[in-house]
Protein backbone atom coordinates (compact mmCIF):
# COMPACT_ATOMS: atom_id res chain seq x y z
CA UNK A 1 0.00 0.00 0.00
CA UNK A 2 2.53 2.20 1.09
CA UNK A 3 4.99 2.00 -2.33
CA UNK A 4 1.54 2.04 -4.44
CA UNK A 5 0.83 5.66 -2.91
CA UNK A 6 3.89 6.90 -3.57
CA UNK A 7 4.52 5.63 -6.75
CA UNK A 8 0.43 7.51 -7.48
CA UNK A 9 2.17 10.65 -5.94
CA UNK A 10 5.59 10.06 -7.45
CA UNK A 11 3.61 10.01 -10.87
CA UNK A 12 1.42 12.69 -9.64
CA UNK A 13 4.25 15.32 -9.03
CA UNK A 14 6.22 14.12 -12.12
CA UNK A 15 2.94 14.81 -14.46
CA UNK A 16 2.40 18.68 -12.87
CA UNK A 17 6.11 18.95 -13.43
CA UNK A 18 6.19 18.25 -16.76
CA UNK A 19 3.24 20.27 -17.66
CA UNK A 20 4.67 23.29 -16.35
CA UNK A 21 7.83 22.86 -17.81
CA UNK A 22 5.64 21.85 -21.34
CA UNK A 23 3.94 25.40 -20.97
CA UNK A 24 7.33 27.48 -20.39
CA UNK A 25 9.03 25.48 -23.34
CA UNK A 26 6.34 26.13 -25.68
CA UNK A 27 5.24 29.81 -24.70
CA UNK A 28 9.17 30.57 -24.77
CA UNK A 29 9.53 28.30 -28.16
CA UNK A 30 12.75 30.34 -28.94
CA UNK A 31 15.64 30.57 -26.72
CA UNK A 32 17.31 33.58 -27.80
CA UNK A 33 18.14 36.35 -25.41
CA UNK A 34 19.45 39.56 -25.20
CA UNK A 35 23.22 40.28 -23.95
CA UNK A 36 24.56 43.54 -22.18
CA UNK A 37 26.67 46.34 -23.42
CA UNK A 38 27.36 49.39 -23.42
CA UNK A 39 27.79 50.00 -26.97
CA UNK A 40 24.56 51.14 -29.28
CA UNK A 41 25.86 51.77 -32.60
CA UNK A 42 25.73 49.04 -35.13
CA UNK A 43 27.70 45.28 -34.99
CA UNK A 44 28.17 43.76 -38.41
CA UNK A 45 30.24 41.04 -37.66
CA UNK A 46 30.55 38.30 -34.89
CA UNK A 47 33.27 35.76 -34.18
CA UNK A 48 33.54 32.89 -31.50
CA UNK A 49 36.66 29.96 -31.34
CA UNK A 50 34.73 28.57 -28.24
CA UNK A 51 31.72 29.15 -25.93
CA UNK A 52 33.28 31.39 -24.00
CA UNK A 53 36.05 33.95 -26.31
CA UNK A 54 34.34 35.82 -29.33
CA UNK A 55 34.64 39.26 -30.67
CA UNK A 56 31.93 41.48 -32.44
CA UNK A 57 32.74 44.66 -34.25
CA UNK A 58 31.06 47.42 -35.78
CA UNK A 59 30.74 51.45 -36.40
CA UNK A 60 33.49 53.55 -35.57
CA UNK A 61 35.85 51.31 -35.68
CA UNK A 62 34.25 48.74 -32.44
CA UNK A 63 35.97 45.87 -31.53
CA UNK A 64 34.01 43.68 -28.44
CA UNK A 65 35.64 40.94 -26.69
CA UNK A 66 33.89 38.24 -24.07
CA UNK A 67 36.13 35.92 -22.53
CA UNK A 68 32.16 34.35 -20.56
CA UNK A 69 30.19 33.48 -23.55
CA UNK A 70 28.98 37.17 -23.59
CA UNK A 71 28.03 37.42 -20.02
CA UNK A 72 30.40 40.83 -20.18
CA UNK A 73 31.79 42.60 -22.98
CA UNK A 74 34.41 44.95 -23.24
CA UNK A 75 35.65 47.20 -25.51
CA UNK A 76 39.27 46.56 -27.43
CA UNK A 77 38.88 49.15 -29.71
CA UNK A 78 41.12 48.90 -33.43
CA UNK A 79 43.53 51.79 -34.01
CA UNK A 80 40.76 53.23 -36.80
CA UNK A 81 37.47 55.17 -36.54
CA UNK A 82 35.69 53.85 -39.53
CA UNK A 83 33.27 51.10 -39.84
CA UNK A 84 34.59 47.34 -39.19
CA UNK A 85 32.69 44.91 -40.84
CA UNK A 86 33.71 41.34 -40.30
CA UNK A 87 36.09 39.56 -37.98
CA UNK A 88 37.76 36.31 -38.61
CA UNK A 89 39.80 33.92 -36.13
CA UNK A 90 41.86 31.28 -36.29
CA UNK A 91 42.37 30.28 -33.05
CA UNK A 92 42.45 32.35 -29.07
CA UNK A 93 44.96 34.85 -30.01
CA UNK A 94 45.27 34.91 -33.96
CA UNK A 95 42.43 36.78 -35.46
CA UNK A 96 42.01 39.88 -38.31
CA UNK A 97 39.30 42.57 -38.86
CA UNK A 98 38.31 44.40 -41.91
CA UNK A 99 36.22 47.05 -42.99
CA UNK A 100 35.72 50.62 -44.84
CA UNK A 101 38.65 52.69 -46.18
CA UNK A 102 41.56 50.77 -46.47
CA UNK A 103 41.04 48.45 -43.28
CA UNK A 104 42.41 44.99 -42.71
CA UNK A 105 44.05 44.84 -39.01
CA UNK A 106 45.98 41.50 -37.03
CA UNK A 107 45.98 40.88 -33.62
CA UNK A 108 48.16 37.78 -32.15
CA UNK A 109 47.26 38.62 -28.11
CA UNK A 110 43.10 37.89 -29.11
CA UNK A 111 42.43 41.54 -29.73
CA UNK A 112 44.65 43.53 -27.30
CA UNK A 113 46.56 45.05 -29.76
CA UNK A 114 46.01 45.29 -32.84
CA UNK A 115 48.31 46.00 -36.10
CA UNK A 116 47.69 47.75 -39.37
CA UNK A 117 48.18 45.55 -42.64
CA UNK A 118 48.50 46.67 -46.20
CA UNK A 119 46.61 49.74 -46.90
CA UNK A 120 44.25 49.85 -50.22
CA UNK A 121 43.00 53.15 -50.76
CA UNK A 122 39.57 54.16 -51.48
CA UNK A 123 38.37 50.11 -50.90
CA UNK A 124 35.66 48.81 -48.75
CA UNK A 125 36.16 45.50 -47.66
CA UNK A 126 32.65 43.67 -46.49
CA UNK A 127 33.77 40.20 -45.64
CA UNK A 128 36.84 38.74 -44.62
CA UNK A 129 38.15 34.55 -44.65
CA UNK A 130 41.42 32.95 -42.94
CA UNK A 131 41.49 29.20 -43.88
CA UNK A 132 44.67 28.76 -42.31
CA UNK A 133 46.91 30.85 -40.25
CA UNK A 134 48.68 31.84 -43.64
CA UNK A 135 45.75 31.54 -46.45
CA UNK A 136 43.07 34.23 -46.33
CA UNK A 137 40.85 36.38 -48.62
CA UNK A 138 39.12 39.65 -48.49
CA UNK A 139 36.46 41.03 -50.75
CA UNK A 140 34.62 44.35 -50.41
CA UNK A 141 34.15 47.04 -53.49
CA UNK A 142 36.42 49.51 -54.48
CA UNK A 143 34.82 53.48 -54.77
CA UNK A 144 32.78 52.64 -57.35
CA UNK A 145 31.11 50.10 -56.44
CA UNK A 146 32.80 47.29 -58.33
CA UNK A 147 34.00 43.91 -56.82
CA UNK A 148 37.41 44.43 -55.04
CA UNK A 149 39.26 41.19 -54.07
CA UNK A 150 42.52 40.51 -52.39
CA UNK A 151 44.62 37.46 -50.89
CA UNK A 152 46.83 36.50 -48.63
CA UNK A 153 49.47 33.75 -48.83
CA UNK A 154 51.54 34.47 -45.76
CA UNK A 155 49.01 35.55 -42.42
CA UNK A 156 48.31 38.93 -44.20
CA UNK A 157 52.04 40.19 -43.97
CA UNK A 158 51.22 41.09 -47.94
CA UNK A 159 47.58 41.37 -49.55
CA UNK A 160 47.88 40.39 -53.40
CA UNK A 161 45.71 41.32 -55.93
CA UNK A 162 44.42 38.55 -57.85
CA UNK A 163 42.81 38.32 -61.89
CA UNK A 164 38.99 38.46 -61.55
CA UNK A 165 36.65 39.87 -63.56
CA UNK A 166 34.95 43.01 -63.22
CA UNK A 167 31.93 42.63 -61.31
CA UNK A 168 29.63 44.22 -58.62
CA UNK A 169 30.51 44.79 -54.83
CA UNK A 170 30.71 42.03 -52.93
CA UNK A 171 29.43 40.92 -49.52
CA UNK A 172 30.71 37.27 -47.84
CA UNK A 173 33.29 35.14 -48.86
CA UNK A 174 34.12 31.34 -47.25
CA UNK A 175 36.92 29.55 -48.09
CA UNK A 176 36.26 25.59 -48.60
CA UNK A 177 40.11 24.52 -48.74
CA UNK A 178 43.39 26.03 -49.75
CA UNK A 179 42.87 26.29 -52.96
CA UNK A 180 38.68 26.61 -53.28
CA UNK A 181 36.68 30.05 -52.33
CA UNK A 182 33.50 31.34 -53.32
CA UNK A 183 32.29 35.00 -52.70
CA UNK A 184 28.86 36.61 -53.46
CA UNK A 185 27.64 40.07 -54.06
CA UNK A 186 25.21 42.16 -55.21
CA UNK A 187 23.09 41.28 -58.61
CA UNK A 188 23.05 37.64 -58.17
CA UNK A 189 26.82 37.28 -58.67
CA UNK A 190 29.13 34.84 -57.41
CA UNK A 191 32.67 34.84 -57.85
CA UNK A 192 34.88 31.51 -57.24
CA UNK A 193 38.28 30.45 -57.16
CA UNK A 194 40.31 26.86 -57.27
CA UNK A 195 43.32 28.14 -57.68
CA UNK A 196 44.19 30.15 -53.89
CA UNK A 197 42.44 32.60 -55.26
CA UNK A 198 44.95 33.64 -57.99
CA UNK A 199 42.15 33.62 -60.40
CA UNK A 200 38.36 34.48 -60.57
CA UNK A 201 35.48 33.27 -62.42
CA UNK A 202 32.19 34.90 -62.03
CA UNK A 203 28.50 33.50 -62.83
CA UNK A 204 25.26 35.16 -61.90
CA UNK A 205 22.09 33.58 -61.43
CA UNK A 206 20.36 36.17 -63.02
CA UNK A 207 17.97 37.27 -60.29
CA UNK A 208 17.11 40.66 -59.14
CA UNK A 209 18.38 39.55 -55.25
CA UNK A 210 21.55 40.79 -54.34
CA UNK A 211 23.44 38.14 -51.90
CA UNK A 212 24.69 38.98 -48.47
CA UNK A 213 26.01 35.45 -47.11
CA UNK A 214 27.28 32.34 -47.80
CA UNK A 215 28.15 29.14 -45.68
CA UNK A 216 29.39 26.18 -46.58
CA UNK A 217 28.98 22.87 -44.39
CA UNK A 218 31.21 20.51 -46.37
CA UNK A 219 33.29 21.20 -50.10
CA UNK A 220 29.63 20.21 -51.80
CA UNK A 221 27.28 21.38 -49.28
CA UNK A 222 26.93 25.56 -49.29
CA UNK A 223 24.07 28.04 -48.46
CA UNK A 224 23.87 31.81 -50.00
CA UNK A 225 20.78 34.36 -48.78
CA UNK A 226 20.12 37.89 -49.67
CA UNK A 227 17.66 40.19 -50.55
CA UNK A 228 13.68 39.33 -50.17
CA UNK A 229 14.26 36.31 -48.20
CA UNK A 230 16.45 34.70 -51.05
CA UNK A 231 17.82 31.61 -50.30
CA UNK A 232 19.72 29.57 -52.47
CA UNK A 233 21.57 26.03 -51.68
CA UNK A 234 24.38 24.25 -53.77
CA UNK A 235 25.04 20.34 -53.67
CA UNK A 236 28.07 20.41 -55.93
CA UNK A 237 30.47 22.67 -54.20
CA UNK A 238 28.75 25.58 -56.28
CA UNK A 239 29.04 25.10 -59.57
CA UNK A 240 25.06 25.06 -59.48
CA UNK A 241 22.58 26.31 -57.16
CA UNK A 242 18.99 26.04 -56.35
CA UNK A 243 16.59 28.33 -55.52
CA UNK A 244 14.62 27.24 -51.72
CA UNK A 245 11.49 28.90 -50.03
CA UNK A 246 12.38 31.15 -47.47
CA UNK A 247 8.89 31.83 -46.58
CA UNK A 248 9.46 35.28 -45.57
CA UNK A 249 10.42 38.40 -47.80
CA UNK A 250 12.88 40.46 -45.68
CA UNK A 251 16.35 40.64 -46.34
CA UNK A 252 18.36 38.35 -45.11
CA UNK A 253 22.00 39.33 -44.25
CA UNK A 254 23.97 35.85 -42.98
CA UNK A 255 23.83 32.29 -42.89
CA UNK A 256 25.80 29.44 -40.88
CA UNK A 257 25.44 25.91 -41.11
CA UNK A 258 26.88 23.32 -38.72
CA UNK A 259 26.19 20.23 -40.76
CA UNK A 260 24.58 19.52 -43.79
CA UNK A 261 21.44 19.94 -42.97
CA UNK A 262 21.63 22.02 -39.69
CA UNK A 263 21.82 26.19 -39.71
CA UNK A 264 20.42 29.51 -39.42
CA UNK A 265 19.80 32.70 -41.13
CA UNK A 266 19.30 36.31 -39.90
CA UNK A 267 18.17 39.27 -41.40
CA UNK A 268 16.34 42.56 -41.21
CA UNK A 269 13.30 43.19 -38.88
CA UNK A 270 14.90 40.80 -36.28
CA UNK A 271 14.37 37.73 -38.65
CA UNK A 272 15.96 34.42 -37.47
CA UNK A 273 15.05 31.58 -39.51
CA UNK A 274 16.24 27.94 -38.64
CA UNK A 275 16.08 24.17 -40.88
CA UNK A 276 16.99 20.49 -39.46
CA UNK A 277 16.82 19.17 -42.85
CA UNK A 278 18.84 21.07 -45.60
CA UNK A 279 16.55 24.19 -45.95
CA UNK A 280 13.43 21.86 -47.43
CA UNK A 281 11.58 23.65 -44.30
CA UNK A 282 12.50 27.00 -42.74
CA UNK A 283 11.35 27.98 -39.99
CA UNK A 284 11.37 31.52 -37.77
CA UNK A 285 12.65 31.44 -34.65
CA UNK A 286 11.35 34.21 -32.23
CA UNK A 287 14.38 37.43 -31.87
CA UNK A 288 12.51 38.93 -29.36
CA UNK A 289 13.22 42.40 -31.12
CA UNK A 290 12.82 44.39 -34.17
CA UNK A 291 16.58 45.31 -34.70
CA UNK A 292 18.39 44.21 -38.33
CA UNK A 293 20.54 41.76 -37.82
CA UNK A 294 23.74 41.31 -39.43
CA UNK A 295 25.44 38.30 -38.29
CA UNK A 296 25.65 35.10 -36.99
CA UNK A 297 28.06 32.22 -35.18
CA UNK A 298 27.51 28.91 -33.61
CA UNK A 299 30.30 27.01 -32.33
CA UNK A 300 28.21 23.81 -32.19
CA UNK A 301 24.81 22.58 -32.52
CA UNK A 302 23.23 24.34 -29.22
CA UNK A 303 25.83 27.81 -28.43
CA UNK A 304 24.90 31.02 -31.22
CA UNK A 305 25.79 34.21 -31.29
CA UNK A 306 23.89 36.83 -33.24
CA UNK A 307 25.08 40.83 -34.27
CA UNK A 308 23.05 43.49 -35.56
CA UNK A 309 22.00 47.17 -35.23
CA UNK A 310 22.08 49.74 -32.01
CA UNK A 311 24.32 47.42 -29.97
CA UNK A 312 21.79 44.18 -30.56
CA UNK A 313 23.26 40.90 -29.36
CA UNK A 314 21.51 37.94 -28.88
CA UNK A 315 22.64 34.42 -27.09
CA UNK A 316 21.54 30.97 -27.22
CA UNK A 317 22.74 27.77 -25.67
CA UNK A 318 19.79 25.57 -27.13
CA UNK A 319 20.05 26.31 -30.70
CA UNK A 320 17.47 28.76 -30.58
CA UNK A 321 14.66 26.68 -28.56
CA UNK A 322 12.36 24.90 -30.65
CA UNK A 323 10.22 26.06 -33.44
CA UNK A 324 7.20 28.18 -33.47
CA UNK A 325 4.18 25.78 -34.58
CA UNK A 326 1.91 28.59 -34.59
CA UNK A 327 3.17 29.75 -37.95
CA UNK A 328 2.79 26.89 -40.18
CA UNK A 329 -0.54 24.36 -41.18
CA UNK A 330 -1.24 21.47 -39.03
CA UNK A 331 -1.03 17.35 -39.50
CA UNK A 332 -3.63 16.55 -37.20
CA UNK A 333 -2.29 13.28 -35.35
CA UNK A 334 -2.66 11.60 -31.83
CA UNK A 335 -0.22 10.04 -29.11
CA UNK A 336 -1.07 7.15 -26.69
CA UNK A 337 -0.26 6.12 -24.37
CA UNK A 338 0.67 9.54 -22.59
CA UNK A 339 2.12 9.86 -20.38
CA UNK A 340 4.11 6.47 -21.19
CA UNK A 341 7.01 4.70 -20.04
CA UNK A 342 8.66 2.72 -22.96
CA UNK A 343 7.26 2.72 -26.01
CA UNK A 344 4.02 5.25 -27.31
CA UNK A 345 1.93 4.96 -30.91
CA UNK A 346 1.39 7.92 -33.24
CA UNK A 347 -1.51 7.76 -35.30
CA UNK A 348 -2.58 9.98 -38.03
CA UNK A 349 -6.33 11.46 -38.53
CA UNK A 350 -5.65 10.71 -42.53
CA UNK A 351 -2.56 8.65 -44.32
CA UNK A 352 0.97 10.74 -43.54
CA UNK A 353 2.64 11.05 -46.95
CA UNK A 354 6.62 11.47 -47.09
CA UNK A 355 7.50 13.46 -43.73
CA UNK A 356 9.64 13.83 -40.64
CA UNK A 357 8.96 13.32 -36.60
CA UNK A 358 10.86 14.77 -34.71
CA UNK A 359 11.06 15.01 -30.42
CA UNK A 360 12.56 17.42 -28.45
CA UNK A 361 13.08 17.80 -24.78
CA UNK A 362 12.12 20.63 -22.80
CA UNK A 363 15.42 22.48 -23.60
CA UNK A 364 14.45 22.53 -27.05
CA UNK A 365 17.15 19.48 -27.32
CA UNK A 366 16.25 16.84 -30.21
CA UNK A 367 16.38 13.81 -29.33
CA UNK A 368 14.48 11.38 -31.76
CA UNK A 369 14.19 11.90 -35.64
CA UNK A 370 12.40 9.62 -38.24
CA UNK A 371 11.66 10.14 -42.01
CA UNK A 372 8.99 7.95 -43.19
CA UNK A 373 8.97 7.82 -47.19
CA UNK A 374 5.75 6.20 -47.86
CA UNK A 375 1.94 6.74 -46.64
CA UNK A 376 1.46 6.14 -42.87
CA UNK A 377 -1.54 5.84 -40.72
CA UNK A 378 0.46 4.94 -37.20
CA UNK A 379 3.57 3.70 -35.92
CA UNK A 380 5.28 2.49 -32.55
CA UNK A 381 8.18 4.56 -31.33
CA UNK A 382 10.50 3.52 -28.72
CA UNK A 383 11.98 6.53 -27.49
CA UNK A 384 14.54 5.81 -24.91
CA UNK A 385 14.66 8.47 -23.08
CA UNK A 386 14.40 9.84 -19.39
CA UNK A 387 11.35 10.93 -17.26
CA UNK A 388 10.30 14.27 -18.63
CA UNK A 389 8.05 16.37 -21.08
CA UNK A 390 8.75 16.34 -24.64
CA UNK A 391 7.73 17.85 -27.79
CA UNK A 392 6.73 15.72 -30.75
CA UNK A 393 6.70 17.79 -34.38
CA UNK A 394 5.85 16.30 -37.35
CA UNK A 395 6.69 18.04 -40.33
CA UNK A 396 5.32 17.04 -43.98
CA UNK A 397 5.84 19.82 -47.11
CA UNK A 398 4.26 22.87 -46.21
CA UNK A 399 2.25 21.64 -42.52
CA UNK A 400 4.06 21.01 -39.39
CA UNK A 401 2.05 20.10 -35.88
CA UNK A 402 3.06 19.91 -32.37
CA UNK A 403 1.86 18.18 -28.89
CA UNK A 404 3.35 17.23 -25.57
CA UNK A 405 4.39 13.84 -24.47
CA UNK A 406 4.88 12.69 -21.52
CA UNK A 407 7.38 10.65 -20.06
CA UNK A 408 6.64 8.44 -16.63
Amino acid sequence: MYNSQCTIKRISRSVALCIMHCALCISCSAQWTAQTTTFTLDLKGVDFIDVNKGWAVGAAGAVLFTGDGGLNWMNRHSTVSTNINAVDFRDSVTGWITGDNEVIQKTTNAGVFWTPQDAFAGKFFNSIYFFSANEGVAVGKDGFGFAFIRRTTNGGTSWIEPVYPSGNALNSVVMLSSSKAIAVGNNGEIFSTTNSGANWTVQSLSIASSFHGVSFSNPDTGYIVGTQGAIYKSVDGGSSWFSQNSKVTTNLNAVTFISANKGWAVGDAGTILVTADGGVNWLKQNSNTIENLYSIKFVDQNNGWIVGANGKILNTANGGGLINVSERNVVAFSLSPNPFRDKFVIKFQRPFYSGTVKVFDAYGQEVFSKTYYTALAEDEINLGVSSGCYLVQVFNDEQVSGQKLIVD
